[in-house]
């Protein structure tokens, strides 16, 4: 008489794998974020935009355009501009960055709530530790704000707090 081994169900094995899934694309939210408070100094981003020249697959099929809404004054190499802080400059996610996920707030909405001269906590994104005031600028740009938790109060000279 032979003994039936038992076998992995197939549910297992799909929650594992999507499991995985999910912690791969997600492990900067879960290990690299942190929550900062700043005053926005300018707002140079563009309040639309994606790109999708990150992929060699992608570039083959010639599915690697970059849309944006406007060119950002001053991009410092970003496509899609940035938000310069007191506590340094960060970028916005990108328009198609996982939209399923509740992770990041949609790039619009940051895009419109973050306006100079309003301090503001947030949470931030990426790769990197936590910025503090004094600390030279990071370039490359790798962390971006993910979510607005408050607007603390507006009014604050931008000129002054740039120094």
């Amino acid at each position: 008489m032979q003994t039936a081994t038992p076998s992995i169900p197939h549910a297992v094995v799909a929650v594992i794998i999507f499991g995985g899934l999910l912690l791969f694309i997600g492990h900067q939210q879960l290990f690299f974020a942190h929550e900062q408070t700043f005053v926005v100094l300018r707002n140079d981003a563009a309040r639309d935009c994606y790109t999708r020249s990150n992929s060699k697959f992608e570039r083959l099929f010639g599915w690697d355009e970059n849309v944006r809404s406007e060119r950002p004054e001053n991009g410092l190499g970003h496509f899609c501009g940035f938000i310069s802080t007191s506590m340094g400059d960060y970028t916005l996610p990108e328009q198609h960055s996982y939209a399923w996920l509740p992770w990041d707030m949609p790039r619009t909405e940051l895009d419109d709530d973050l306006i100079a001269g309003c301090m503001y906590r947030v949470r931030i994104v990426g790769y990197g530790g936590k910025h503090e005031r004094g600390q030279s600028p990071r370039k490359p740009i790798r962390q971006h704000i993910s979510r607005i938790y408050e607007r603390l109060s507006c009014g604050y000279d931008t000129a002054r707090e740039n120094t």
